[in-house]
């Protein structure tokens, strides 16, 4: 309404006098502009004037609310809306159901929590009164119960293969590559699950549960299975993937894994994805095929070896990684030197000196029995001395290792170049150091 508002706030100068603030209206008459005035406003504080003067021009003067309230604390509301927003803007709502309920609401206020605070389920589940504000506010839930979302859970559950055959045909071609990430994660928290086992190579003492993402080949996941703990091996493993690939139509499936894998990746019927462990590596270094100076003059370097035939091998060093093990490494081999140095100082002394080679191996013994770096010291104990000092040797060849890893895959370059097949392995260690895979419980369908 700016510029046609009739009354206005004019200021008059009054000579040696204050000015008047005079409220006056504008009009016409006989084709000319006239006005009058309707009130003195000379007498009102400066505040009340400047806050009629804004209501009149169309707005509010904020600094007069100001003065009567104080803002303790206001609600975080951008991060919801950009997430929720990014949600419907990507059609997950419609995916998860085209018609509008209560239940989709929920599903999606559990999306965006998981989102914004990644909690395991009880955390969540816990939390559910603070999906009334801000998030609850904006699809409009009200008060959330415990059994409220446990039957979202199940509604979800219900509805796993309409979204999984969704999110394929959005994201996947028949003809295109997909990518099965496998992984096995301890279930000490939730021993109830039925899939908890204990693994049947005996390298884990507790229980786990397998677990297989399906993803497109940038990395966008369509479908999720949960296998027994005990199925950690290529003849079940195998079976129960390609049962997922032949479920959904695909032909080319890439399994990827850690190097904690339990079976040896050329038994599987899939192409795959994994990294060397580092012995593997350190052979590798020994025999001269991974030349350290190589890899730190390229972020990147492919190799090929006669004790791998027909894969690839993708040599990388991280120079922060690499550095910052050398820091833990002088840290380490410092520490054990401080504990070395009083019991030298103890067989040295002239009074009452430290004896016998048996005492002085006990007591070495106890001090750096824990210590990693112990083997990079040589020691030497006889009756009436000790000495010790560092084995130049074996701390060089540890260094060379240093932010060192080499990932193995048997995909040719044609279908995954180089930087993909890091960028893919990589997804898998960050996933794993973070927990952050939908891998609890009934929020593998969320």
């Amino acid at each position: 309404m700016l510029g046609f508002v009739p009354v206005y706030i004019e200021r008059v100068p009054n000579r040696s006098s204050p000015p008047a603030i005079l409220l006056r209206e504008s009009f016409r008459k006989d084709g000319k502009v006239c006005k009058r005035t309707v009130l003195n406003l000379s007498k009102w504080p400066p505040h009340l004037i400047e806050g009629l003067r804004a209501l009149l021009k169309g707005s509010i003067a904020i600094s007069d609310f100001t003065k009567s309230f104080t803002i303790l604390r206001s609600e975080r509301y951008g991060h919801v809306a950009a997430t929720l927003g990014s949600l419907r803007q990507l059609g997950l709502d419609t995916l998860i159901d085209t018609r509008p309920s209560r239940s989709r609401d929920l599903a999606c206020a559990l999306i965006v929590d998981r989102v914004l605070q990644p909690l395991s389920e009880p955390a969540t589940v816990l939390e559910a009164e603070d999906l009334r504000s801000p998030l609850g506010t904006a699809l409009g839930l009200g008060s959330v119960s415990r059994a409220e979302l446990d039957r979202t859970m199940d509604w979800l559950l219900e509805r796993q293969s309409a979204i999984e055959d969704s999110l394929v045909k959005r994201h996947l071609a028949p003809d295109c590559l997909a990518l099965a990430y496998v992984v096995a994660l301890p279930s000490e928290r939730r021993p109830c699950l039925p899939t908890s086992r204990r693994s049947r190579d005996g390298k884990r003492a507790g229980p786990q549960t397998q677990y297989g993402l399906l993803c497109s080949a940038d990395g966008c996941p369509v479908a999720v299975r949960v296998f027994d703990g005990d199925s950690a091996d290529s003849s079940t493993v195998g079976p129960q993937l390609d049962l997922l690939r032949r479920g959904f139509g695909l032909e080319r499936v890439a399994v990827v894994g850690g190097c904690g894998m339990p079976y040896e990746p050329e038994s599987l019927d899939f192409d795959w994805i994994t990294s060397l462990r580092r012995p593997a590596i350190r052979q590798l270094v020994a025999t001269g095929v991974v030349q350290s100076a190589l890899a730190d003059q390229r972020d990147l370097v492919e190799i090929t070896s006669p004790d791998y035939p027909g894969q690839r091998l993708l040599v990388r060093r991280n120079p922060d990684l690499a550095k910052k093990c050398a820091q833990r490494r002088e840290e380490s081999l410092r520490a054990v030197e401080a504990m070395l140095e009083p019991i030298a100082e103890a067989v040295w002394r002239e009074h009452d000196p430290f004896r016998g080679a048996g005492q002085i191996g006990m007591r070495v013994g106890m001090a750096v029995r824990r210590s990693r770096t112990a083997k990079h010291f040589e020691l030497r104990i006889e009756e009436s001395d000790f000495s010790y000092a560092r084995k130049p040797a074996t701390i060089a060849a540890e260094a060379a290792l240093d932010g060192l890893s080499v990932i193995r895959t048997s995909l040719p370059a044609e279908d995954l170049p180089a930087l993909e097949v890091v960028r893919v392995h990589q997804k898998l260690g960050r996933d794993r150091a973070k927990r952050s895979y939908p891998f609890d419980s009934k929020q593998l369908m969320t």
